[in-house]
């Protein structure tokens, strides 16, 4: 079997490391907007989601670098690409390999984090999203529409004036 050695298994480290942290923040985020709903505190929620939007470009890229590094070494090391990073952490000997698996634990348990509060906070806002429609329907019964924006967000529409609500998580 081959074995990795630390120049090549240290940028992999640091890539995990890396994508750990910004899934973190993501999570951070998302609880922010969690304890917004919850508050009904809905002032801060463009900024918020501006803030989540921007975070899960940053995730991506982070991811997407980790992803390229690993497609790097299996290559290097003969591996198949389809192989798992699993099995690339395989080739790394003695107490390192421990460390890759306690960070892809991490990743594992972030991510299941992140969908079940991104799965949360997108139930909450709908059903804040259906109270506010009914709301309207109810205080202006012939005056109130619901349509989609060009972005995929639920508008009201009434006579005076639109409002919009993401239910996007």
């Amino acid at each position: 079997m081959i074995a990795l050695d630390e120049a090549q298994w240290q940028p992999l480290a640091t890539a995990l490391r890396n994508e750990a942290q910004e899934y973190a923040w993501l999570l951070s985020l998302l609880e922010q907007q969690q304890k917004g709903i919850l508050e009904q505190n809905y002032a801060e929620f463009p900024e918020l989601t501006h803030s989540i939007d921007e975070q899960l470009r940053t995730t991506a890229e982070k991811r997407n670098n980790r992803e390229m590094l690993a497609q790097e070494l299996r290559l290097q090391n003969g591996l198949d690409e389809q192989a798992t990073l699993r099995s690339l952490i395989e080739l790394i000997e003695g107490p390192v390999r421990g460390m890759f698996e306690e960070l892809l634990n991490e990743l594992r348990s972030l991510t299941e984090r992140l969908q079940n509060r991104s799965r949360q906070n997108k139930l909450m806002l709908a059903r804040a999203n259906e109270i506010s429609r009914e709301l309207l329907s109810y205080l202006q019964p012939t005056q109130s529409q619901t349509t989609y924006t060009q972005r995929g967000y639920l508008a009201f529409k009434t006579n005076s004036r639109s409002t919009s609500l993401s239910v996007k998580a």
